[in-house]
């Protein structure tokens, strides 16, 4: 019973303590001269002790809209607060507010610093009544804490809609490159692709030009054709033949673009096609990424367009990796190897649902006693491999008594014609020589060499392939 006399408490006391929630009556009068009588304005004020919104004052309207502003200035008392309801449709003219309408109303939201907190909160969460009260009104609120802020310019200018150098010119600086970096961020996201690599098989669009090229591969002898991601979204497939007659993976060395991703697809022989993903080392990561979403797709593409011929894959980053062995057919499994799989018992366990990866190690039981540690079970697995085939490998090595043979490390092909620096900037002349366009500058003379990379050829031949390229580009040798 003493619980139930606390709880319930005089409403106003509520009301005073969570403003927000106040919700208190509209008096009739404010009603009537809003509905009915329709002056110019009309002042609310907040009565606790009755709990109820009481009309103040009322103006009469004036041929200005400005002048009636002033008035509201005046009935303002700097230690109440208070909401002034200004109707901003009058007489033609000066009369009215530019644009407005029949039931356009400023709310002119009085807060002045000397007013009591609990009277400001109260007047505060007013508006919301008064506005539930007028549905079929249009308020614009104006919040004012000084007489002088109580003019119709500055009424204008707090209420209209802000243009976008005049929000800019509000914004600090740091505010501004927030928002550049957010609409930079928006236009990449734009152009991404719209799921992740893996989760759905996005469905690349095949242009005429793909088609007319893979038309010439299949049916005219040493051609190659370049594919690249187009259109405005970067989800379709252009298609170009190059000029070289190309049938194998290292006649494309320093043919293929240096920062641009792309596919290239060759006829090595009538039984196989090999599709090769370009993706350079100083491509854009973003670019890089787009072109291995999209592989699954072109590979569905080309298998519905190739018939019985066989597509190889096979995916480069740099010249030197264009090796010939990619066009090879993998070799046919061992009808021995093959029972071998077929007998080994399928891993038990919970199986990934679809779209989802198993992790290494998942569905394999640890032995009692132990602890499953993931991918444990291939981690051994590979371990006892790699040792296997180290030990069959190397018989002799195992063997103090039987010295292992010595092998002479295979000499490096002998370069052919020492040119100068002009002529293996000329394509012309160093492709007339039989010049390999990856090893130009090892035609150089020595003395040449030092004079123009800083170093020795031995020295040089020490560095990254990435710092390697990089000063061979510079030299316009790559």
């Amino acid at each position: 019973k003493i619980y139930r006399k606390i709880f319930v408490a005089p409403t106003m006391f509520g009301a005073v303590v969570g403003a927000t929630d106040a919700n208190l009556a509209v008096d009739d009068a404010i009603k009537t001269a809003v509905l009915e009588d329709k002056p110019r304005a009309v002042k609310v004020i907040v009565v606790p002790e009755e709990e109820k919104l009481l009309l103040a004052k009322s103006l009469p309207e004036t041929e200005s809209l400005a002048d009636d502003f002033k008035a509201v200035a005046g009935i303002l008392d700097e230690t109440l607060p208070c909401l002034v309801l200004v109707r901003l449709k009058g007489g033609e003219g000066e009369g009215s507010a530019p644009g407005a309408e029949e039931n356009d109303y400023a709310m002119v939201a009085w807060t002045p610093s000397l007013a009591p907190v609990k009277l400001r909160m109260l007047c505060a969460s007013s508006r919301k009544t008064l506005q539930a009260e007028f549905k079929d009104l249009r308020f614009k609120e104006y919040n004012v804490s000084e007489l002088d802020e109580v003019t119709l310019p500055q009424y204008i200018d707090a209420t209209r809609a802000l243009t976008e150098s005049d929000r800019h010119a509000a914004m600090t600086g740091q505010e501004l490159e927030a928002e550049a970096v957010k609409m930079r961020c928006a236009k990449e996201q734009g152009t991404q692709p719209k799921m992740l690599a893996g989760l759905v098989a996005l469905q690349i669009q095949v242009q005429a030009s793909f088609e007319e090229a893979l038309g010439r591969l299949l049916t005219e002898e040493g051609r190659a054709v370049l594919a690249r991601l187009a259109g405005s979204s970067g989800e379709e497939l252009s298609g170009e033949v190059m000029e070289e007659q190309i049938t194998l993976p290292s006649q494309l060395r320093g043919r293929l673009p240096n920062e641009d991703p792309c596919y290239v697809l060759l006829r090595p022989n009538e039984a196989h096609c090999l599709l090769i993903s370009w993706l350079p080392e100083f491509a854009a990561p973003k670019n890089k990424m787009k072109c291995s979403t999209f592989k699954a797709s072109v590979v569905d593409t080309l298998r519905q367009r190739l018939g019985d011929r066989k597509l190889l894959l096979a995916e480069v980053s740099c010249n030197d990796d264009l090796e010939d062995d990619l066009a090879d057919p993998p070799a046919e499994q061992p009808a021995g190897d093959a029972t071998a799989v077929e007998a080994t018992p399928a891993p038990s366990g919970p199986k990934p649902p679809p779209g989802a990866m198993a992790l290494p190690g998942m569905g394999k039981k640890p032995p009692p006693g132990a602890v499953a540690m993931p991918g444990m079970g291939d981690m051994l697995k590979k371990t006892t491999e790699v040792k296997k085939v180290s030990e069959e490998e190397t018989p002799a090595a195992a063997s103090p008594s039987v010295p292992a043979p010595e092998t002479a490390a295979p000499a490096k092909p002998a370069v052919g014609e020492v040119l100068t620096l002009a002529q293996l900037q000329d394509k012309a002349v160093w492709e007339a020589k039989g010049v390999h366009a990856a090893e130009r500058e090892l035609h150089l003379s020595d003395e040449e060499f030092q004079t123009v990379f800083k170093t020795s050829k031995a020295e040089f031949a020490k560095l990254p392939k990435w710092k390697r390229e990089k000063l061979k580009k510079d030299h316009d040798l790559f």
